[in-house]
């Protein structure tokens, strides 16, 4: 695995005039926008007109919402919440399960992990459907998934603001500086992780990697600013990893070079990342 990643700003656009790359954000975001206002004025418009709502989505929920002044959101302020839900929780979930999958295409030891867990749970289901109640059972499956975002945090820089004074490394940090935090390197660091740079989920079942969890483990960030879809992601994923793999077997596809590590808003492979799926016999 890469122990370096380069970090590119995403508004460092070779050959792009500031110009260009507006035209191009704005197309993107107009896209975006139109899809999600197509699917989400209807509702929208029978929400404003009281008709009953039998839904259980997050759209719902958000269609429900007020703020501190009671006011619901308007149909613009929906789209924008919904926007940053779909930017801000599939990307990077979707990247994450692309290393997932690239991993496990080239372990197969850990894929049996996952498929023996997923067969203790449908062995007696006439429904061979894992099901949300059955992530707390699906404990291997969830330790492969935090490996993978050890290894790869989706995100693996962000910024905060330091509230009061102190002094790390000899650096003064005065309050209200910025502080880069980059879950890459610390997620690394040889002097608090055992095999720093090996896949190993059975890291967290180990007593002697607590502490490192506890303090060096941050693919959400961490505190008062913790990513709010953390719970969501974490369920998405395991249900999809296993859901995979039970019906599955992985295979990896013969390549020059493996996918490297590049950080842009999120980390990123290089190229696409391409795997072989065999359906397994029933």
């Amino acid at each position: 695995y890469q122990r370096r990643i380069a970090f590119i700003s995403p508004l460092l656009f070779i050959g792009l005039s500031s110009d260009m790359l507006y035209v191009l954000l704005h197309k993107s975001s107009k896209n975006i926008r139109n899809f999600i206002c197509k699917h989400a004025q209807l509702r929208f418009d029978q929400f404003q007109h009281h008709q009953s709502d039998h839904h259980q989505d997050i759209l719902s929920e958000l269609l429900k919402s007020k703020d501190a002044s009671g006011q619901s959101f308007s149909l613009e302020e929906l789209i924008d919440q919904i926007a940053v839900l779909f930017l801000a929780g599939h990307e990077t979930s979707a990247t994450t399960l692309s290393w997932a999958f690239y991993i496990l295409s080239n372990c197969p030891h850990l894929q049996q992990q996952i498929f023996d867990e997923t067969q203790l749970l449908l062995t007696d289901r006439l429904e061979k459907t894992i099901c949300t109640s059955d992530i707390k059972k699906l404990q291997k499956t969830n330790f492969i998934f935090k490996e993978t975002l050890r290894l790869y945090p989706a995100v693996g820089s962000f910024m905060r603001q330091s509230t009061q004074h102190i002094c790390m490394r000899d650096k003064h940090i005065q309050p209200k500086n910025g502080v880069a935090i980059i879950p890459w390197l610390l997620h690394r660091r040889e002097d608090i992780w055992q095999n720093a740079h090996q896949f190993d989920p059975d890291r967290f079942s180990c007593p002697m990697q607590r502490d490192a969890i506890r303090q060096a483990y941050i693919p959400f960030g961490a505190g008062q600013r913790v990513c709010v879809g953390a719970a969501f992601a974490n369920q998405e994923s395991i249900l999809i990893l296993a859901s995979i793999v039970a019906k599955f077997e992985i295979l990896p596809i013969q390549e020059d070079e493996p996918p490297k590590p590049v950080g842009h808003l999120i980390i990123k492979p290089n190229k696409d990342i391409y795997i072989q799926l065999k359906p397994r016999h029933e």
